[in-house]
């Protein structure tokens, strides 16, 4: 139990910084490569779980692919220099 509690908290803490790119509409504080590399850790290990058939393994890295795939996708949808949906730039219209 107590790798599983502490493999949470791992995987909770970026909870805290994806909600500030939603509120802020700015990826500028997560990183790419640590994002990708929660991913397809938890990913991979969720394989692994559901191999063996262990639910102590593939459920919390489940939840950890899931998160680390978010902030892929919000690093993606908000990143510097992308415009907001509906918001139309003016120098960014052809003649």
């Amino acid at each position: 139990w107590t790798a599983n509690i502490s493999l949470a908290l791992f995987y909770l803490s970026p909870l805290k910084e994806m909600w500030e790119v939603v509120a802020s509409r700015d990826a500028s504080g997560i990183y790419f490569l640590l994002a990708l590399a929660e991913g397809t850790y938890g990913a991979a290990w969720m394989v692994y779980g559901l191999a063996i058939g262990d639910r102590f393994v593939w459920v919390p890295n489940s939840a950890g692919a899931v998160i680390g795939f978010l902030q892929l996708l919000l690093a993606f949808v908000f990143r510097k220099g992308s415009t907001e949906p509906g918001n139309s730039d003016s120098s960014s219209v052809g003649p």
